[in-house]
């Protein structure tokens, strides 16, 4: 499924410019265990410590030293700048919009 800020309804200014799907190694989300194998983002893989959502259950995630990724600590979320915190808060409510309209068959699969 190819998924775009426009279907999430997010306007994020750090998210203009190209959105690329970057292959990460397998592993499934620790919250809902949906099966992870990509993260979108700008041209730049994800690295150690950058933070993701899961597209399935909106859980915060964080990427561990080998790619795989854990739920976002409190403590790790909290560090975060004002702004950014805003911004995931937003596309996490987003994904769950989206889910829900999917759900109730307001959106394609």
């Amino acid at each position: 499924m190819e998924l775009s800020a426009e279907a999430f309804e997010v306007e994020l200014p750090w998210a203009s410019g190209s959105v690329h799907s970057h292959e990460v190694p397998e592993h499934p989300c620790p919250a809902c265990d949906t099966l992870l194998s990509h993260a979108t983002a700008g041209e730049q893989r994800p690295e150690p410590g950058d933070f993701t959502i899961c597209f399935t259950c909106a859980a915060p995630l964080k990427f561990t030293e080998d790619l795989q990724v854990v739920v976002l600590a409190g403590e790790d979320f909290a560090a975060l700048p004002p702004g950014v915190q805003d911004d995931l808060n937003h596309v996490r409510s987003s994904i769950l919009r989206f889910q829900a309209r999917r759900e109730d068959g307001r959106a394609a699969p």
